[in-house]
């Protein structure tokens, strides 16, 4: 599902585990509820062993979804690195396989 104010637009991931410095990246989809996001990072993140061009993000506070962050509003997020051989555009939000690590707690609002 998409959102016309917010599909396409840059979101930034402030500091955290991942990355000291803000991380950018477009919106590629939402779910119905508006609470979590697929994103494609600009540029990509590069660890050791692997590339990761996405990421889903979460809200993490009952009461804000992402039309918060389409208002202008900066919100707490689970953010989950999606690496490039697990992205599926067909499910781009599903994180099911997922059992740790490459994640963190970060705020994001619109670059």
């Amino acid at each position: 599902m998409s959102h016309p104010q917010l599909t396409g637009k840059i979101l930034e991931i402030g500091p955290s585990d991942l990355s000291q410095a803000p991380i950018l990246a477009i919106v590629i989809a939402l779910d119905s509820a508006f609470s979590v996001a697929a994103l494609r990072l600009e540029p990509p993140m590069q660890t050791d062993s692997e590339t990761f061009s996405h990421a889903v993000i979460s809200v993490r506070h009952e009461g804000h979804s992402f039309i918060d962050v389409a208002d202008g509003l900066e919100i707490t997020c689970a953010v989950t690195l999606v690496s490039d051989q697990r992205f599926s555009s067909v499910a781009p939000l599903d994180v099911s396989w997922w059992r740790g690590g490459n994640a963190a707690i970060a705020n994001v609002s619109l670059a």
